[in-house]
C-alpha cells in the first residue's frame, strides 16, 4: 500500500494543502519519496489540481491528513482515494498507521462545524448584519424597499 503525507517542518503538516512538501511511503516496500507541493508554488485552484494529479499519479491508496478542506476531501475521495486521520503532530516514523481512522464526509463537516464554533461563529446559520431600524437611519430615514 502506498500513502501520502503532507509534512510541515518535519512532521505531519496541520493543513492538507498548505503542507510544504510531501513524502510517499510504500508500506511493502519501506520505500519513501518526496516531492515539493505544487498547491505551495501556484496560488488558487491550479496548484490543488496539480497535486491531485501528482498524487494520483504516485499510485497512492490514501492519504493522512490532521485537517483537510471539505473540497479536498471529496476531490481525493472522487478519486478512490482512503482518508486517514491522525489527531496530532506526528513525524513520519512514529506514525502508528494501526491507530489511523478512516474519515467520512460527516466527519468533515462536524470539524468544520468546531472550528467555527471556537472562533465565536455561528456555523451554517445566516444572521442579518443589521436591524432593520439601523438601516432605515442609514438610509437617510427611508426604507430600503421603498
Amino acid at each position: 500500500m502506498k500513502i501520502a503525507l503532507p509534512l510541515h517542518r518535519g512532521v505531519i503538516s496541520a493543513h492538507f494543502s498548505k503542507a510544504q512538501q510531501f513524502m510517499i511511503y510504500d508500506t511493502q516496500l519501506g520505500e519513501l519519496r518526496r516531492f515539493i507541493n505544487p498547491a505551495v508554488r501556484t496560488s488558487g485552484c491550479r496548484g490543488k489540481a496539480e497535486l491531485l494529479t501528482q498524487l494520483a499519479a504516485s499510485g497512492i491508496d490514501g492519504v493522512v491528513v490532521r485537517h483537510i478542506g471539505e473540497h479536498m476531501f471529496i476531490k481525493l475521495r472522487q478519486r478512490n482515494l482512503a482518508v486517514w486521520h491522525c489527531h496530532r503532530k506526528t513525524a513520519p516514523k512514529e506514525l502508528n498507521l494501526a491507530e489511523l481512522t478512516t474519515l467520512n464526509s460527516e466527519e468533515t463537516r462536524q470539524s468544520r462545524r468546531q472550528q467555527a464554533c471556537r472562533m465565536g461563529v455561528s456555523p451554517n446559520r445566516l444572521q442579518p448584519l443589521s436591524s432593520p431600524v439601523e438601516l432605515t437611519q442609514i438610509n437617510g430615514g427611508k426604507r430600503i424597499n421603498d
